[in-house]
């Protein structure tokens, strides 16, 4: 009769449940990467941030009207502005009719406090040029550029400038604000 020898049996059959749950590991991974699952649809949409500068002087500078429309189809936008004068001091703008514009001397924008809606536009900011008394030269310029940024606001109030200009300093941060 053959003797039976239980511990060496006993390290086979170890060896071979580990190197079965190795292989059964294995497969299953290989299985599970190759499957086929649903695709993922993806609902992402680039915000639709586009404005443009309004203006009419019916043929007079002194009656020249600016205001900013959001030429968007889809997204609010908060709106800013720089007006500049060349040569300076040429003329006075007359920004004193500027219905919910407000000035901030620490950057030089007027911030429009409402967002805009889609094919909307803002109140004047310009409501004409008068030449100054002391100007000689025969032309001058008014340069307005504006920026815009998406807003992401239900308010159809006016708002504090602090958020609006929190907005545009995100904006700044990610790139993107809408320079025109």
């Amino acid at each position: 009769m053959k003797k039976f020898n239980f511990d060496k049996n006993k390290k086979s059959f170890i060896l071979s449940l580990l190197l079965l749950a190795v292989v059964v590991g294995t497969a299953g991974t290989v299985a599970l990467a190759v499957a086929k699952s649903n695709g993922v649809i993806n609902t992402f949409q680039a915000a639709d941030n586009n404005t443009g500068i309004d203006e009419d002087d019916g043929g007079e500078p002194k009656n020249k009207v600016v205001s900013i429309k959001n030429e968007s189809e889809k997204d609010k936008a908060f709106i800013r502005a720089r007006v500049t004068v060349s040569p300076e001091g040429a003329c006075e703008v007359d920004t004193s009719r500027a219905e919910s514009w407000e000035y901030c001397k620490e950057d030089g924008f007027y911030y429009y406090l409402k967002a805009v809606a889609p094919k909307d536009k803002t109140t004047n900011l310009l409501n004409g040029v008068t030449p100054s008394d002391d100007f000689k030269g025969d032309t001058f310029d008014v340069t307005v550029y504006e920026e815009s940024c998406v807003a992401n606001v239900s308010s159809d109030k006016d708002l504090d400038i602090n958020i609006v200009k929190a907005a545009f300093d995100k904006a700044e941060k990610s790139g993107t604000v809408e320079v025109k």
